[in-house]
């Protein structure tokens, strides 16, 4: 990767916060790299009540809940947030906490914390969603978390904000450069203040109101079209390099 990097003539990364990490890690030029932002699917925005019902129906989601969709991988952060989940409960909310995603490694230690913690049936475990139907799932959900220690772009954030499900995410790395003022922001190392924002938004209609508006306007800067343009200008400046 380090002999990569240096030999290229341009370097496009999806976050400026990769971009910064290029320049402290590898000492790369800040000229040399170009930031290009994803996109989320077309497909990701707000349905209506019949495709949230069949949804329902067919992971038997007959209660309301909080999503969280992603890996079970340690920088996930996912056993803060079932802790985080644990306290909210003592708070007389009765949602439960859907987790997507399939098992990869250093998995274990959050089953152990849900058995200690007695949330078996509270914590639902999805597995793999086949991408059709997480626009739905998105929309469901009273509330979308994603509390990753560190990402390099975070694509579920925009996905949410583009179905119009509020989002509470982590303050590090990129996440702030996808959502903006949309969401709300937390210190993932921080138990406590992620169970009190949570509970925040599940008890204020107005708040989640807001936060889905926002998040629907801070989703619209995102496009698969300026990425692929902005990748083209790119091509172009290093074919007029040689």
């Amino acid at each position: 990767m380090p002999r990569t990097l240096k030999t290229s003539d341009k370097i496009i990364v999806i976050s400026y916060n990769t971009k910064k990490d290029l320049m402290n890690r590898f000492k790369i030029p800040e000229n040399k790299i170009k930031v290009i932002y994803l996109a989320a699917n077309e497909n990701y925005k707000p349905l209506n009540e019949n495709e949230i019902i069949k949804i329902k129906q067919k992971y038997n989601l007959n209660y309301s809940f909080i999503l969280y969709v992603g890996g079970l991988a340690p920088n996930k952060n996912v056993e803060r947030l079932i802790k985080a989940y644990y306290k909210l409960k003592k708070l007389d909310i009765d949602h439960k906490l859907i987790i997507t995603g399939v098992k990869r490694y250093k998995y274990k230690s959050i089953f152990e914390t849900i058995d200690k913690l007695n949330l078996q049936k509270d914590v639902i475990f999805t597995g793999y969603v086949p991408d059709e139907d997480l626009p739905a799932l998105y929309n469901a959900a009273d509330l979308f978390v994603y509390p990753s220690l560190y990402e390099g772009f975070g694509l579920p954030p925009l996905e949410a904000m583009q179905c119009g499900t509020p989002v509470i995410t982590s303050n590090t790395s990129s996440l702030p450069e996808v959502v903006g003022d949309a969401g709300i922001m937390v210190n993932p190392y921080d138990v406590d203040e992620l169970a009190n924002k949570m509970y925040e938004v599940l008890t204020n209609d107005g708040l989640r109101e807001e936060l889905s508006k926002k998040g629907l306007e801070r989703a619209k800067l995102f496009s698969w079209k300026k990425c692929a343009e902005e990748h083209l200008k790119v091509y172009e400046e290093v074919y007029n390099m040689k």
